[in-house]
């Protein structure tokens, strides 16, 4: 799953964040600087990677080993691979977070700011979400249930200007 993201002012992105959905799940993620004719999260300059395990699920910031200066109206994108072993031993990957509950959700996902890998290519998620297109969360697929969602839970974190 991938967000992206376009500088507001020349800044610095220092850190990024995910949920995770739970335990014992790490997190690599790959930034990219993406150019102004970028068609996908990974059409770009790769220039950072940083795994990280979390013990307990949740709401994760993790720093950056060095900052990544960006211009003003800069795109960026922040590409999260969250996996886990399963209780059978097997490596899991997490394709959405999502609570299952449907009877009050209003989301926007609006074209070219979250990305689904489907089949090896990438895809926005504007295009497939409340289809049957999405695959369905690790528990959920006997259900077949189809889940309306909203943008990915990434976030990056830049300097703010005002601040020291």
């Amino acid at each position: 799953m991938a967000n992206e993201f376009t500088a507001p002012e020349d800044t610095k992105l220092k850190a990024v964040a995910i949920h995770t959905p739970g335990a014992n799940c790490r997190v690599a993620y790959t930034i990219y600087k993406l150019g102004e004719d970028a068609k996908n999260p990974e059409d770009g300059e790769m220039v950072a990677k940083l795994t990280v395990d979390h013990v307990y699920s949740g709401y994760h910031r993790s720093a950056l080993m060095n900052s990544i200066s960006l211009r003003k109206g800069e795109r960026f994108s922040v590409v999260a691979d969250i996996s886990y072993v399963n209780k059978e031993g097997k490596l899991m990957h997490v394709r959405l977070a999502n609570s299952g509950d449907k009877r009050s959700t209003k989301v926007v996902v609006n074209p070219g700011e979250s990305f689904l890998m489907l089949d090896g290519e990438w895809t926005d998620l504007a295009d497939v979400r409340g289809t049957d297109k999405i695959p369905a969360i690790e528990g959920d697929a006997s259900k077949n249930e189809i889940y309306d969602v909203d943008n990915f839970p990434i976030k990056a974190f830049i300097t703010d200007p005002l601040m020291p």
